[in-house]
């Protein structure tokens, strides 16, 4: 995402200030260290299901040695070994379906953070174009405002451009006590 704001901007307005580019590093930082922790999370979560898997596994293996052993071992024996195996078995199952939830959950949240990543980037993309335009106007302002300075003897006897210029300053007088209050 990164790269993309640095093109923009340097399409909107030709350069980029430092804040600018300390504030797109930031994110960047921010959403890669958010991409390892989910992915970490991810990771221990498939290992875990395959640990799982194993479990179960074994667990069948066990059943059905038991099942094939029931000559050797009294019945007693026999379906109390089959119901201690099914039950872990099942518990194991249950483990396994709620892992498959869980990774399900990550996978779906990480879907989200990455949309909302996106429209964060996008939003953190145009506060900076905004202000980029301000300095821009800020700029042509103050190159104007010396073109102003230049001229004043055309201003004082002209009637029209003083009727403007004054118009002007209550208008930069306003925006001053917008900005102060």
């Amino acid at each position: 995402m990164g790269t993309i704001k640095i093109v923009e901007l340097l399409n909107a307005k030709g350069t980029i200030n430092t804040e600018e580019l300390e504030t797109i590093k930031k994110i960047s930082e921010e959403k890669e260290l958010e991409h390892k922790r989910s992915q970490q999370e991810l990771d221990h979560t498939l290992q875990m299901l395959k640990e799982r898997d194993k479990n179960i596994e074994a667990l069948e293996r066990r059943i059905q040695s038991l099942l094939e052993k029931n000559q050797e071992k009294t019945q007693s024996d026999l379906k109390e070994e089959l119901k201690y195996a099914s039950a872990a078995k099942e518990k194991a199952e249950h483990e396994k379906l709620r892992l498959e939830n869980q990774l399900e959950k990550i996978r779906q949240h990480q879907k989200e953070r990455e949309s909302r990543n996106t429209n964060i980037s996008e939003n953190e993309l145009k506060r900076i174009s905004q202000i980029a335009k301000t300095e821009q106007a800020l700029q042509l302002f103050e190159t104007n405002f010396a073109i102003l300075k230049n001229n004043k003897n055309i201003l004082k006897t002209d009637p029209d451009l003083k009727t403007r210029l004054e118009i002007l300053k209550n208008r930069i007088n306003d925006l001053h006590t917008e900005l102060t209050c």
